[in-house]
């Protein structure tokens, strides 16, 4: 029997439902411009992040087996290539779709919390540091060099909600890249290059249709989504009756902290509450970039 505390933390508080409705409708919204020809150019910058999250993933896994990983390129027509030498097969052409879900349902968990949404740009930045070491070719490098530093400008913003929703969208993006991947290239275009059709023609793995293996990494991306929001609702909802205001104080919280300028007080007024006057043209400045 379940315990009755791990029930109540299991139901989501209003802002982990508004988290839960906008995984929704990101999951609607990429399905429908991926899909849509005159549309699909709005989603070209995180497609070519998530396919460049994707070769890392295949990059780790060829070291992780011993491979030798030469070079990752990453094209401007939402390709990727990583070239490596040795290792297992077996686990480093299925790593592309596993890593992606798995980096992408980090992201979601994280999406979950203010905090750990700016801890998780950090594992973004990480991502992309090892990336733009092996990457070979100028649009590799300027890409991934990019994004480092939109992140790292992110990090400065004063609303943290910008940056919870940006990692929520990406680990949309990275976890049902599966989804995305197979629909495009398995279903519409059936390309052979796809990495579920180089996994069917490794020895042994043939019993199995490319489609057939698309759709089983595709239920693994979808059960690994749910289970970190099932985590992220265990974690961070404390069933505590205060966890809404909670939340929302949290809306403010800054990574680095800002000089208040002084303020004034005007005597006039100081039978209604201290009425405060802040000083518009002083000279103190809070820490952000420019």
């Amino acid at each position: 029997m379940i315990p009755s505390n791990l029930i109540k933390r299991l139901k989501p508080s209003r802002s982990q439902l508004k988290i839960i409705l906008a995984i929704i409708i990101y999951i609607v919204i990429i399905a429908v411009l991926w899909n849509v020809k005159s549309l699909t150019w709005i989603l070209w910058p995180f497609k070519i992040m998530t396919v460049t999250l994707h070769e890392l993933s295949h990059a780790l896994m060829a070291i992780c087996t011993g491979a030798s990983v030469k070079k990752i390129i990453v094209n401007t027509n939402q390709g990727g290539k990583t070239v490596y030498a040795g290792g297992n097969n077996y686990l480093i052409v299925p790593a592309g779709y596993i890593g992606s879900t798995f980096f992408g349902s980090l992201l979601i968990f994280s999406g979950f919390n203010v905090h750990t949404s700016k801890l998780a740009t950090f594992i973004i930045m990480l991502c992309m540091g090892c990336t733009l070491f092996y990457s070979n070719g100028i649009f590799t490098f300027i890409f991934t060099t990019g994004v480092l530093i939109v992140v790292a400008m992110l990090l400065y913003t004063k609303k943290s909600k910008a940056i919870q929703y940006f990692v929520l969208f990406l680990g949309v993006m990275s976890g049902f890249y599966s989804l995305w991947d197979i629909a495009e290239d398995l279903i519409k275009r059936r390309i052979e290059g796809s990495d579920a059709s180089s996994f069917a023609k490794l020895q042994g793995m043939g019993w199995l249709p490319p489609e057939a293996w698309g759709i089983v990494w595709l239920l693994f991306s979808m059960l690994t989504v749910i289970l970190a929001i099932v985590l992220a609702l265990l974690v961070f909802n404390t069933g505590n009756p205060n966890q809404n205001e909670e939340e929302e104080e949290e809306e403010n919280w800054e990574l680095l902290p800002t000089s208040n300028p002084p303020v004034r007080f005007n005597s006039r007024n100081q039978n209604n509450n201290n009425f405060m006057n802040s000083n518009n043209n002083d000279d103190n400045f809070g820490f952000g970039v420019i």
